[in-house]
């Protein structure tokens, strides 16, 4: 059941999503019942403050309430930053090109912001995934660093490429952070490693587009569309997935409807267990935020996954109860299956975590692997200190974040039981 609030930022969203601004009547008959107060914290908590501040900033009930001033302020200042960040891709991307490097594709970030109109500044995005094949990474991030891009992990190994998903780069000067994949999903369980088959051939088939005069690389729509669904049912997988992701894939499907190949979008997810995920969105599109987009089949559980991404907002893990959950659902996408067995290989994964779970953050595992008992007591310790923090309860709170998400993805085939 939503609340009036989420109601609101739904018909909010609506708006930003058509380039329309908010019908002050219609806020007045249909939702009288809400506060401006929660409705900007929910934007906020899905980072789509800028567009739903933009689309109701003429709407005289919020321009007189006291919060108007200071999130006017916020607003026009994450506008800037994403600006700024903005023209730093421009210009990597003109390095990209000057130093004949494979120019990289980009994923998410600037695609999805296109699709946004007028309000394309308006929706942030802190970061850009970019993909490059595996022996191009070296060259390509020699061009990071030439334009101040920091690694976090500076020492990273041709071995170790193998088994991360990406390496971050930050600029300073931007606040630009680049994310740079050698694959599309990651592969920390069977179920991404399979998901990933799908984009082997993405880089050889990918598409030329220009901004401002400045040549970028994308995935072709078809595989796309299917890396935005995918990469947004990832996120469920883990933490949650957000309001904003959602409107993504919805834009997209409207924008490049008749340039994707539909059938293969739905057989490559119903191969992957998306299916069902996809047509769930194509219901919330539908009913809440005036996009329809042909779905296969009936809806799943749309009533359970709504719920679910307002309480999870942009990533599930604003808070350290959600961020502590995620362990628990990554390891029953892992592992879980309904018998005392698969509960207890649950536990013991959370426990006593594989190497190959903790290649991400801790990469230097793939030529030390008896550094894996010092990484488990680093991992507890973080635990003990958390769990003090939140005033003990941290196990019992997370345990019911996770078991709520666990319910979800049992829904969608992703885990057997728990």
């Amino acid at each position: 059941m939503l609340t009036e609030d989420q109601k609101v930022v739904l018909y909010l969203f609506k708006c930003a999503l058509h380039g329309q601004k908010a019908d002050p009547r219609r806020l007045k008959t249909e939702y009288s019942s809400f506060s401006w107060t929660t409705v900007m914290e929910i934007a906020r908590s899905h980072n789509i403050l800028p567009v739903i501040f933009s689309v109701s900033e003429d709407v005289a009930d919020f321009v007189r309430h006291p919060d108007f001033p200071k999130l006017t302020r916020q607003v026009m200042s994450m506008v800037a930053g994403q600006i700024q960040r903005n023209q730093a891709l421009l210009e990597l991307y003109r390095a990209f090109g000057k130093a004949q490097v494979p120019l990289p594709l980009v994923m998410k970030g600037i695609v999805c912001r296109e699709l946004y109109g007028d309000y394309a500044d308006y929706r942030p995005s802190s970061d850009e995934d970019l993909l490059v094949a595996r022996e191009d990474f070296f060259a390509v991030a020699e061009v990071l660093k030439e334009q101040g891009f920091v690694s976090d992990k500076p020492g990273v190994t041709p071995a170790q490429l193998e088994d991360l998903q990406e390496v971050s780069f930050f600029q300073a000067s931007s606040g630009l952070l680049v994310e740079l994949h050698v694959n599309a999903i990651g592969h920390e369980n069977l179920w991404r490693r399979g998901v990933n088959e799908s984009f082997n051939n993405v880089i050889a088939h990918s598409r030329v587009f220009c901004i401002d005069d400045v040549t970028f690389r994308a995935m072709e729509h078809t595989e796309e569309f299917v890396f935005l669904t995918f990469h947004a049912l990832k996120h469920l997988t883990c933490g949650g997935v957000g309001i904003r992701q959602i409107g993504d894939i919805l834009l997209y499907a409207e924008k490049f409807y008749d340039a994707i190949d539909w059938d293969k979008v739905w057989q490559i997810l119903e191969e992957n267990k998306g299916s069902q995920f996809l047509t769930d969105i194509c219901f919330i599109g539908e009913k809440y935020l005036g996009i329809s987009v042909k779905s296969q089949g009936s809806p799943c559980c749309p009533g359970d996954l709504l719920p679910e991404i307002f309480v999870s907002g942009a990533f599930g893990n604003s808070t350290q109860e959600q961020r502590t959950a995620v362990h628990l659902t990554g390891a029953a996408v892992s592992n879980g299956d309904n018998t005392w067995f698969g509960r207890l290989h649950v536990f013991m994964t959370l426990i006593f975590p594989g190497r190959y779970d903790l290649l991400n953050m801790h990469p230097e595992l793939k030529e030390k692997p008896w550094l894996l008992p010092v990484c488990w007591v680093r991992r507890w310790m973080r635990f003990i200190r958390h769990n003090r923090e939140t005033g003990g309860n941290l196990a019992a709170k997370s345990l019911a974040i996770g078991r709520r998400r666990v319910r979800l993805l049992k829904k969608y085939g992703l885990v057997s039981g728990l």
